[in-house]
């Protein structure tokens, strides 16, 4: 029996002589699972774990598996490599997009205080152009007060002048008559009574009249320097 055994490996080996099984590169898998079907399909020995398989045919796999195997590491290797490029072209690209991204961020700080800079100086020339406008109208408000008054107290001594005179005249027309000397002196204090407390009340209403409208002057002024200090302080504030 064992001789018989022999006899049909033989057989088979010189089958496989005859027939050159091709398998291609990418077919190591194929050829692998050829190999275990052929353990799978192998005779059991009795008691034992161990099968019976065509030795040939199983050299032959795995020589075919050992041929085609190299090509799919190359093949792998340039999957890797292919993939390796990806990455690469892929982190160029990320780079770039950071690069880009940090240049327009920039920029755009950049933009941004300029124009705050810009916003500030017209700020700062809008309030010292505030504060120059109202020193002038206050300097002229002053001014255009002093000769209000001044045109106010001149008209007044002027009236009273005017009453003196008059009332001296008119004394000494009484006066110069002869008949009527002591009616004429009387009358002539009394006119000239009368013209010195009318002139005093006239000279004291224009004086008290001059110091309300200083007084009202000297408000608006107070209010107008506040101003101009609060808009000192606030350019003060911002050179800051």
């Amino acid at each position: 029996m064992a001789n018989e055994e022999v006899d049909t490996q033989t057989d088979q080996v010189e089958n496989l002589e005859g027939v050159e099984e091709q398998y291609a590169p990418s077919d190591v898998i194929a050829v692998l699972d050829r190999l275990s079907e052929l353990i799978a399909s192998g005779k059991s020995l009795p008691l034992s774990a161990s099968v019976l398989v065509n030795q040939a045919e199983a050299l032959e796999l795995l020589h075919n598996a050992r041929e085609a195997l190299p090509y799919d590491l190359v093949q792998a290797d340039g999957i890797v490599q292919d993939a390796s490029k990806v990455l690469d072209q892929a982190d160029a690209e990320a780079a770039a997009t950071i690069a880009d991204a940090n240049s327009q961020a920039e920029q755009t700080k950049l933009e941004a205080d300029d124009y705050a800079k810009q916003t500030r100086s017209e700020a700062d020339q809008q309030a010292q152009t505030a504060v120059s406008e109202a020193e002038e109208r206050s300097q002229q408000i002053l001014a255009d007060a002093h000769s209000e008054s001044e045109k106010i107290a001149a008209s007044a001594r002027a009236q009273a002048e005017d009453l003196v005179n008059r009332a001296k005249a008119r004394a000494s027309e009484l006066v110069a008559k002869e008949t009527v000397v002591a009616q004429a002196q009387a009358k002539a204090q009394s006119i000239v009574s009368e013209a010195q407390n009318k002139a005093g009340k006239l000279a004291g209403d224009a004086d008290r009249y001059v110091d309300s409208k200083l007084a009202e002057f000297e408000e608006l002024l107070q209010q107008i320097m506040r101003q101009t200090h609060g808009g000192r302080q606030s350019l003060s504030r911002k050179g800051r």
